[in-house]
């Protein structure tokens, strides 16, 4: 097999070829993108829509006592549940028009400039974890996660862009900055990227990245400051981990980095695949490297999968004891060789940079869930922003590269249609 694909380095210069592979992602794209439209269409109410926001009357008291002070300090996202919970149609279409918009918009943050470019950024936006977009409830999964995805990636196309700040964009960043960084994990990616943009614009003053920046350390003072967040986690502590509380500080931190590793690079590992075979690509402008790494992930996983197959691994207080230890030497051989294929990038330093943070951020926005009583109770959403992030790290590696396209479209388009495989079993089983 290595063989074979080393005597197809030639096809690569074939237009006829070429043409072949970009139709092929053309078609895989345009059906993925069909499905997800259907999936936000058919997408019905559930979960805490029902049970909650649906009977909830939003007044100024509802806000700040039973939001604010005893619950969440996310009041400008669920300020918004009820009304999208009442208004479900608009909700839809919402959906679908960010859907269709977020590529442009990841096209304008990695700077592409031809239809194919286009189409990369279509490719790599279908990748995105919409599956896990219900397990809170549709418009309450929504809200606190899709939505902030996507205004975040606007805020960094700004941030990028080199754009004038005028009164009204001003605005714009305002409005949608206070609504993005109202969640604990988002805020984080916002303000640091705010800080790269700043450090890179010296000796100039990039004002957009000034304002995000005002704008996510007010909004994490904010979230610091809530008291409804420590009584929750009072609440969610008693309910669903009384255990918790006996927890040390480095049990904790335990919790946080194996269920990190368990849900990024094993359970729902397709973002990080896609991300570690990118950057096996990027850095070797070889295919049958980047399908030989995917291979080796493979192997790994059938070993991994035997091994916590075997064991009794359930998702609370016994799990710091069931956890198969040696697990972790595997996981952080993942991150490793990440890193060190990152670093070795023939990339600008910026670029190199820039992937390094967006990997690293990636762990610790899911790591720090393990200092949660509901680390558990959560679910997978707590993994969207992380799966996110090595999905947007991989587009903007392969933009930022000269990797040939025609290996690009092959590779993008084995993965679209794995996910697209994978959504489809996650859709039916709903």
């Amino acid at each position: 097999m290595f063989v074979l694909l080393k005597n197809t380095e030639s096809l690569y210069s074939n237009k006829y070829f070429q043409k072949t592979v970009k139709t092929l992602l053309l078609v895989l794209t345009v059906i993925s993108f069909a499905f997800l439209i259907s999936y936000f269409w058919k997408s019905e109410l559930s979960g805490d829509d029902l049970a909650y926001f649906k009977t909830v009357n939003v007044t100024w008291s509802w806000i700040i006592n039973t939001r604010y002070l005893a619950w969440s300090s996310r009041v400008f996202i669920d300020v918004l549940i009820p009304f999208f919970v009442d208004h479900s149609l608009l909700l839809k279409i919402t959906c679908i028009v960010f859907l269709l918009v977020s590529p442009f918009i990841l096209l304008k943050l990695l700077k592409g400039n031809s239809l194919i470019h286009l189409l990369f950024c279509f490719a790599v936006i279908s990748l995105l974890p919409y599956y896990e977009m219900k397990t809170a409830g549709f418009a309450a999964t929504v809200l606190n996660y899709y939505f902030p995805i996507v205004l975040a990636l606007f805020l960094c196309a700004a941030i990028y862009s080199n754009c004038k700040l005028n009164l009204l964009l001003s605005f714009v960043i305002l409005i949608i900055g206070i609504f993005a960084c109202n969640h604990e994990q988002c805020v984080v990616v916002i303000f640091t990227f705010s800080v790269l943009a700043l450090i890179k614009s010296r000796p100039n003053l990039n004002s957009i990245a000034l304002e995000t920046l005002v704008i996510s350390i007010l909004s994490l003072v904010f979230i610091l400051m809530s008291p409804g967040n420590s009584v929750r986690m009072s609440l969610e502590m008693h309910n669903w981990m009384p255990e918790f509380a006996e927890f040390s500080v480095f049990e904790k931190m335990y919790m946080g980095v194996t269920t990190t590793f368990f849900n990024l690079c094993y359970h729902n590992n397709l973002p990080f695949v896609f991300c570690l075979v990118v950057l096996v690509l990027c850095l070797t402008n070889k295919l049958r490297w980047a399908i030989t790494s995917l291979i080796v992930l493979s192997l790994c996983q059938e070993i991994l999968r035997k091994v916590f197959k075997s064991t009794d691994l359930l998702e609370n207080a016994t799990w710091l004891n069931s956890f198969p230890s040696f697990t972790v030497i595997i996981f952080f051989a993942y991150v490793i060789a990440l890193l060190v294929i990152a670093l070795k990038l023939n990339l600008s330093i910026q670029n190199r940079v820039v992937i390094i943070v967006m990997i690293l951020l990636a762990f610790a926005l899911r790591g720090v869930i393990g200092l949660s009583p509901t680390v558990f109770a959560s679910g997978v959403r707590t993994s969207i922003f992380s799966q996110s992030l090595f999905i947007i790290c991989a587009g903007y590696a392969l933009m930022q590269s000269n990797v040939n396209r025609s290996k690009i479209s092959i590779l993008l388009s084995y993965f679209v249609y794995v996910n697209l495989h994978k959504f489809i079993l996650n859709y039916i089983s709903f």
